[in-house]
């Protein structure tokens, strides 16, 4: 099974970087979507570091960040999908709301400018090393789940996926969804834990944006509302 999900995972993370070596970063827009199709937190640090260079651009190195972590909330529905479809009944509208608000969000950040043509660096998803690091991860993560489960219920999840989140959200989100369609989990329980997950791995993001003097609030609002919009949603429809 673990195998099975590396597979699923890196032939995504692959399909995004084949992408952006093919057509290269003509554009900030373009660069944000297939970089965060491998890694949005890696196109966030790179935002980053185009602030530090160029922080009157903010605004532009703001909506790449965004642009990119909605690929992130894309991936959510398309795991949900493939390994628990129930489970993408509960979370397609507030994902989807999330989804809204970032676009809108980056639309608005990138209005005066965007024709910006800018790089994004990410590495091969296909190395061995990444790949083993991710199975170790998914497993460690399901592991985890499973005893936070066992021993502090529904709390318990909630605390590994907070944490689980901040270093990568494919895992935990693909173990709760194995969890929700073998019953371990239920399926309220699993979809709001993938949204704290996501919320957590967001959180980061912002925080990581902070690195460049005021691009932190600018990433921030185009990310942190819609997340809580979100759970808010989950939570009254649950």
């Amino acid at each position: 099974e673990i195998w099975q999900v590396v597979m699923l995972v890196a032939g995504v993370n692959f399909a995004g970087y084949l992408a952006l070596r093919l057509l290269g970063s003509k554009g900030l827009w373009t660069a944000a979507v297939l970089g965060g199709l491998v890694s949005s937190t890696a196109v966030t640090l790179s935002m980053v570091i185009q602030s530090r260079v160029d922080p009157s651009k903010n605004s532009l190195w703001a909506a790449g960040s965004v642009l990119a972590s909605q690929m992130m909330l894309g991936r959510i529905l398309i795991w949900s999908a493939v390994a628990a479809p129930a489970l993408l009944q509960l979370l397609w509208l507030p994902v989807l709301l999330w989804l809204l608000w970032g676009f809108v969000g980056a639309a608005w950040l990138a209005r005066r400018d965007r024709t910006t043509s800018e790089s994004v660096v990410v590495q091969n998803p296909l190395q061995l090393q990444s790949a083993l690091l991710f199975a170790g991860v998914y497993a460690l993560v399901k592991l985890l789940t499973k005893f936070g489960l066992e021993v502090f219920g529904s709390a318990g999840v909630f605390v590994v996926s907070a944490i689980s989140g901040v270093a990568d959200v494919d895992a935990i989100s693909l173990s709760l969804a194995r969890l929700a369609a073998d019953q371990t989990l239920l399926l309220q329980v699993a979809a709001a834990a993938i949204l704290i997950a996501s919320l957590s791995n967001t959180v980061f993001k912002v925080a990581m944006s902070f690195g460049a003097k005021g691009l932190g609030p600018l990433v921030g609002v185009g990310l942190v509302p819609g997340g809580l919009l979100a759970l808010l949603v989950l939570l009254i429809n649950s």
